[in-house]
């Protein structure tokens, strides 16, 4: 009784309705079984015999399957999803049916020469019709005929999956049919409040208030259960539940994952299941047109974006790769995974600021496109370096775009980032006049081999080396503090992945010569700083500012609390690739800009940095610079119609 009532407890008000509408048809079946067996009890007596113990005979058995199902939980089960934990809580239903029907039928038995054996046949009669019936049920609403006898999956790694009801019923479908079991769902924690206290697929469904006790009890039977996520990316609301349960109760979170067999299996979240909308899937086609049989020169190539790029470029079939860094390390790295796709590559070790060297490199190499994923990035040591950071990320950019021209290339892209909108740090800066130089270009070139150039743009990627993802991470495995730069703060983040596809169909977008052209990625919505680094705390266990505190430390050198991702000037256009954007934006005169850029490089050179920070705010404007930024000495000629920015006009 204390079980029943549990039960009962623990039901959703929606769900009741279709519930009593289970438990009503499960008892009229049992009533139709048992008064067509009590008529055959009739038949075989073989002379007029009295009805009345028959017909009690028969209501006794409906109110012992009544009470029988209620006991046993039947109505509990959606059709929908019928399995076999539900054949197996039927077959449990028509046993119990049995036995309390026993001595209601010895009470029953009053008239000598009935034979009674045919009611006594109605519990089984009754599981295989209830049986039938779900299975039926199940095949014209799902389609799946078979479904419902889906073994379950005992032995196996006991999990509670949290979210979307179809999503886990898929997920449970799709474990059933492997073998080795991978797990076994012991409840569903049912987000949406659809299905509280029923079945779906022969799993338990629950509010999530009860999680707790359902963690606990499991844990009292010698189980471990891990949580599951059973929800899409674009559902904030649910991440962060399943991140505090995990939290809360302290069992792993994991998600579901294709191996290399194509097989579910769990697996531990990534920075990129934190994102709040699915990452992009990109289409490869246009891509893999770019680079197949073709040579790829990526600078670069041992960082971040510029290894992705390399694995990408390799298994589109690109015929050779030159991967080109700086980085001793980095470069063996980058080529070790390159090595293991079967594809050529050959690891040069240059720097993009000699020009000698990057001129021999692409004469001998004669790469068809040209990937520029060199760069200084980050931003607040940038701030204490701008003539560094214009040496490498525009003169670099000069000198890598050049010898492509020369060498024939067909395809150059210069990876920006939006830092580049309204700058507010020197690194940004660079980006930007990066971007500039890109758009007023003109090609030395002629005849078939035409240079078409494009920039890319977009924000943060996720686990970048120095991102703040990587310095949370480093930070939560100390114990804390995580520091937060603002509460306020907001970025936009992609993943790796997405990154590199985005530069090769932006590449691929860029072919024929036809001008510069700019690009960036659909990032939906940007993300506060505070809730990623929340969010990964609670990945791990933590309780944010309970176990791991979060410090707020201001904002840094050249920061800004929100970023953009175009300016106002500029127009969007989608285009061939769904989720690439294109801008159109005015380009300035070629050979002021270059003046301009000339000058800067020299002041670089002579390592001048209160000359490099004047001319690169002339070259590009300002954003909102934090307090203590090189770029506070020129706010007031910045300033809207001021003497530097009708300069730079």
């Amino acid at each position: 009784m204390e079980r029943l009532v549990a039960g009962i407890s623990g039901i959703d008000r929606g769900a009741i309705l279709p519930m009593v509408a289970t438990w009503v048809f499960d008892l009229v079946l049992a009533l139709l079984i048992s008064g067509a067996l009590a008529s055959l009890c009739i038949a075989l007596a073989g002379h007029e015999s009295d009805w009345a113990p028959v017909l009690r005979a028969g209501c006794g058995f409906g109110a012992a399957a009544g009470i029988a199902a209620l006991l046993v939980g039947t109505p509990r089960g959606v059709w929908r999803y019928a399995s076999s934990g539900d054949v197996s809580r039927l077959a449990r239903a028509g046993a119990l049916s049995l036995f309390l029907f026993v001595p209601i039928l010895a009470v029953c038995i009053s008239v000598d020469g009935l034979k009674m054996w045919p009611v006594i046949l109605a519990a089984p009669a009754l599981t295989v019709m209830l049986i039938f019936t779900r299975a039926i049920g199940r095949s014209m609403l799902s389609g799946d005929v078979l479904a419902a006898l889906n073994k379950q999956l005992h032995g196996a790694p006991l999990v509670v999956l949290i979210g979307d009801t179809d999503i886990a019923a898929g997920m449970v479908s799709a474990a059933r049919k492997l073998n080795p079991r991978p797990w076994r769902p012991i409840a569903i924690i049912d987000l949406s409040a659809r299905a509280h206290g029923r079945a779906i697929a022969g799993v338990k469904v629950l509010h999530p208030r009860r999680l707790g006790a359902e963690i606990t009890a499991a844990r009292r039977s010698g189980g471990n259960p891990q949580l599951v996520l059973a929800l899409p990316h674009s559902d904030p609301v649910a991440l962060d539940f399943a991140l505090s349960a995990a939290a809360e109760t302290g069992a792993p979170i994991l998600r579901s994952a294709m191996n290399g067999e194509s097989r579910t299996i769990l697996a531990g979240l990534h920075y990129s299941d934190l994102l709040p909308r699915k990452p992009r899937q990109l289409d490869p086609g246009y891509s893999r047109a770019l680079v197949r049989n073709r040579v790829v020169l990526i600078t670069g190539a041992g960082g971040t974006i510029g290894s992705e790029l390399s694995r990408q470029a390799a298994q589109l079939g690109a015929a050779k790769l030159v991967l080109y860094d700086s980085s001793e390390y980095n470069l063996f790295r980058t080529e070790a995974d390159i090595a293991a796709l079967g594809v050529e590559s050959v690891p040069v070790l240059g720097d993009v600021r000699d020009p000698e060297h990057l001129n021999q490199v692409m004469q001998q190499f004669r790469p068809q496109v040209v990937l520029h994923a060199a760069a200084l990035k980050h931003v607040p040591l940038m701030e204490h370096n701008p003539a560094e950071a214009v040496l490498t990320n525009i003169m670099g950019l000069i000198q890598t775009l050049e010898a492509a021209d020369m060498c024939g290339a067909t395809e150059f892209v210069f990876i920006s980032t939006d830092k580049a909108v309204e700058p507010a740090s020197v690194m940004g800066a660079t980006k930007r006049v990066g971007e500039l130089l890109l758009s007023a270009w003109q090609p030395a070139s002629h005849g078939p081999c035409v240079l078409g150039t494009a920039f890319v743009r977009f924000g943060n990627v996720l686990g970048s080396n120095g991102s703040v993802a990587e310095t949370f991470e480093r930070q939560i495995r100390a114990g804390g503090p995580v520091t937060v730069t603002h509460k306020d703060m907001e970025r936009y983040f992609m993943t790796a992945p997405e990154a590199g596809g985005l530069v090769l169909s932006a590449a691929a977008l860029a072919r024929n010569g036809e001008g510069s052209k700019g690009f960036l990625l659909d990032m939906g919505e940007p993300v506060r700083v505070e809730t990623l680094a929340r969010r990964m705390i609670q990945l791990v266990g933590g309780a944010p500012n309970a176990t791991i505190p979060i410090v707020y430390q201001g904002l840094r050198r050249g920061e800004k609390l929100q970023e953009k991702l175009h300016y106002s000037f500029e127009s969007l256009s989608v285009t061939e690739v769904d989720g690439v954007l294109s801008l159109q934006f005015p380009r300035r005169d070629s050979e002021i800009l270059l003046r301009e850029i000339r000058g800067l490089i020299s002041a670089a050179r002579r390592r001048d940095d209160a000359t490099v920070t004047r001319l690169l705010t002339q070259l590009v404007g300002r954003g909102d610079p934090a307090p203590g930024s090189p770029y506070d000495d020129v706010v007031e000629t910045m300033r809207p119609g001021g003497a530097a920015v009708q300069a730079a006009e």
